[in-house]
């Protein structure tokens, strides 16, 4: 088992993009979901039919944690660019990676037979909260020292990829998405939710002055 983890580290290594510094959420999304591309293709050939739950596990959490990890510096990255555009000198937040994360994948990886379009859209959905995560931790201190802060989630469509099937709209997405001044209520919405296979774009904002506006039509990511 270890030299097939050192094996699949070394993969993901080597497919991997350095993400360099970001100014906007929408690259450090798609860097997100290139990483967990990247973790995929470490993970392809596997068979987890064969595999028990912890064994799943140990090859699962190192990988896992390393792309989440490069995630969160993503999401980082962006929040300081905000912070500096803002005027604003403040440290920010970076999430750490949950394990539990890696026993919910291993207990469903180890429970059906599955294909790399479904292993790639789990893990690409784990790795892109980091970014979601990072967001939402910074929002909330920001909102919490009474700063303005803007928070927008945009509907895409393009969560019809890679193998995963929804209707030709996402209800479920559609009512997560909206514009927010308040964390809380962002928070409330479902804004920081995410479905296998979701590509809605969250992005956020501290420090500015921002019209909220209610009609859903603003929330499609064009």
């Amino acid at each position: 088992m270890n030299d097939e983890i050192s094996r699949v580290l070394r993969i993901y290594s080597k497919a991997r993009k350095i993400s360099g510094k970001m100014r906007a959420f929408s690259s450090a999304q798609e860097y997100a979901e290139s990483i967990g591309g990247a973790v995929a293709k470490a993970l392809n050939g596997i068979d987890f039919s064969v595999l028990s739950e912890d064994e799943i596990v140990a090859l699962l959490n190192p990988v896992l944690r390393r792309a989440y990890s490069d995630a969160v510096d993503a999401g980082v990255s962006v929040i300081r660019s905000a912070l500096d555009s803002a005027g604003l000198k403040l440290g920010t937040l970076a999430p750490q990676y949950n394990a539990e994360t890696t026993r919910e994948l291993a207990r469903d990886f180890a429970s059906r037979e599955i294909s790399i379009d479904y292993v790639r859209n789990a893990i690409s959905r784990r790795i892109t909260e980091g970014v979601d995560e990072t967001i939402r931790e910074n929002a909330q201190a920001h909102d919490g020292m009474g700063l303005t802060v803007h928070i927008v989630r945009k509907y895409s469509d393009l969560g019809l990829r890679n193998g995963t099937k929804y209707a030709e709209q996402c209800q479920w997405c559609l009512d997560r998405c909206g514009d927010w001044d308040n964390y809380q209520e962002a928070y409330d919405a479902g804004c920081f939710e995410r479905h296998d296979g979701c590509c809605c774009q969250i992005d956020y904002d501290v420090g500015a002055t921002h019209t909220v506006s209610r009609d859903k039509w603003n929330w499609y990511n064009k």
